[in-house]
């Protein structure tokens, strides 16, 4: 044993170890390369991704800009003439203005260079006016029926703007079939009398009357 331990001996065990070390590092270098390649690949595949879903975010943005504002302009006219008709008791009895701002509509009060916000400037019956007189617009220029169902306007605008709602239905949607839902008798009785001034044929459906059989059976059952 004391032979073989040599200085020629321990210099080739010194290079025999240096030949693992070495291909050992090479392995590990070759699989460092290979994952660093997947990587690489991994980050191109998201820089496009990121690429392809800003360049669609671009477009549904660029969409959505040119929506509103074909959207306003196809119902500016009409919705100020609503507005105006139904809110009697804002500025005179001019309409409201829509405009295109910050990537939304905005309902301006005053001028149309006017940047105060409704929401901000309007009580909660003028506010409620005010989306009734814009789906009055939206249903006017796009409906393929004439049909109108609105469920119980006088629980949520005031006495004169609903004064100017019954005016606009019976003069503007002449010809159509409203359905309107109620509390209050009084004002359903009016609607009905002013629209049958102008021949409009109109009927009230009392409710409690058309669920009395249904109970009476469903107790008859019991």
């Amino acid at each position: 044993v004391t032979d073989s331990f040599t200085l020629d001996n321990v210099q080739k065990k010194r290079e025999y170890l240096l030949v693992k070390w070495r291909e050992q590092s090479s392995q590990q270098f070759q699989i460092l390369t290979r994952d660093r390649q997947k990587l690489n690949n991994k980050m191109h595949l998201c820089d496009a991704l990121e690429a392809k879903i800003k360049k669609i975010r671009t477009g549904a943005s660029t969409q959505k800009e040119k929506y509103l504002k074909k959207l306003i302009s196809d119902i500016e006219i009409l919705f100020y003439i609503y507005s105006g008709r139904i809110m009697q008791d804002s500025h005179f009895g001019r309409g409201v203005f829509m405009k295109y701002e910050a990537n939304k509509v905005l309902f301006v009060t005053g001028t149309h260079q006017s940047d105060i916000d409704c929401l901000y400037n309007l009580s909660s019956g003028q506010i409620s006016a005010l989306i009734i007189a814009f789906t009055l617009a939206l249903n006017k220029l796009y409906a393929e029926y004439s049909f109108l169902a609105i469920d119980d306007p006088v629980q949520t605008i005031d006495d004169m703007n609903l004064w100017g709602l019954i005016e606009t239905l019976r003069h503007e949607f002449r010809g159509y079939n409203l359905l309107l839902s109620t509390h209050e008798e009084e004002y359903g009785g009016i609607l009905r009398y002013k629209s049958e001034k102008l021949g409009i044929s109109a009927q009230v459906i009392d409710v409690r009357h058309c669920l009395q059989p249904i109970e009476q059976h469903t107790q008859g059952e019991g």
